[in-house]
């Protein structure tokens, strides 16, 4: 069993993920961006896709991505350790065989929750919220308050989805891990295009689903957003920040008590 570690203390003036995660518009667009990405991860998308096709409901980051992370890094610590025991019963149960598309030099032959998969997705989650934070005039003052941001983060949602010990707590390692991902961990794959197809089908905050990714794909680098075809709409964030402004709440957020 993973040891916990000791959570940030709450004190009485907010903390540094509590002030950077209150504005909603970063998070919609930061988990829209996840979300596209993670159509591009085997070991994510084909246990998403799974679930889509036998329940009709496609990816959306406001139904279980946005609310489920912001409960992770500004819920309180019995928020974050019920989020941990209902994060792991349900992965402990992700389980089974990878399409024949997918590389499995590189992926294997079956999908799990595992260590690995989780680490990843978590890097790909904090990197682009941080992203989307400071693409929306969020900015963090310099790599020492990034340092901060990312040991907060590895301490509460890093513990809440059981890879607190394996995930970069330094702008640096942030910085390396999602590199390495652009670099080797993504494939374009028919099953991710149809994903993506039918997440975009769709409003998302009740945004439409292809205008958000547009939005979204301003995070992506430029080798990432050619798998995903024409996204024509905002091309700058005060363009995004103003194409947000319609976006409803993707859920309540707890409040520190």
């Amino acid at each position: 069993m993973q040891a916990r570690p000791a959570l940030p203390a709450i004190p009485a003036a907010p903390t540094l993920l509590w002030q950077m995660y209150q504005p909603q518009p970063p998070q919609l667009l930061g988990g829209m961006a996840a979300c596209l990405l993670l159509t591009l991860y085997p070991p994510v998308l084909v246990p998403f896709a799974a679930e889509w096709r036998q329940s009709g409901q496609p990816l959306d980051p406001c139904t279980r991505l946005i609310p489920r992370w912001h409960t992770a890094v500004t819920g309180t610590a019995d928020d974050i350790e019920r989020l941990r025991r209902a994060a792991a019963a349900a992965h402990s149960q992700v389980r089974g065989p990878m399409p024949a598309e997918v590389d499995a030099a590189r992926f294997g032959t079956t999908y799990t929750a595992s260590g690995d998969t989780m680490t990843t997705t978590y890097v790909i989650v904090l990197y682009l919220m941080l992203a989307a934070q400071e693409f929306l005039g969020h900015r963090l003052a310099d790599d020492t308050q990034r340092d901060l941001y990312c040991k907060l983060a590895a301490s509460t949602a890093g513990y809440a989805f059981g890879v607190g010990d394996q995930v970069p707590a330094t702008i640096g390692g942030l910085r390396q891990a999602w590199q390495a991902i652009i670099d080797g961990q993504l494939q374009d794959t028919d099953l991710g295009r149809q994903a993506r197809e039918a997440m975009l089908a769709h409003p998302i905050g009740s945004i439409p689903g292809r205008e958000l990714a547009a939005c979204a794909a301003l995070l992506l680098p430029q080798t990432v957003t050619s798998w995903l075809g024409p996204l024509p709409g905002p091309r700058g964030p005060a363009e995004v920040s103003g194409a947000l402004t319609a976006a409803r709440a993707p859920a309540r957020h707890p409040r520190r008590r």
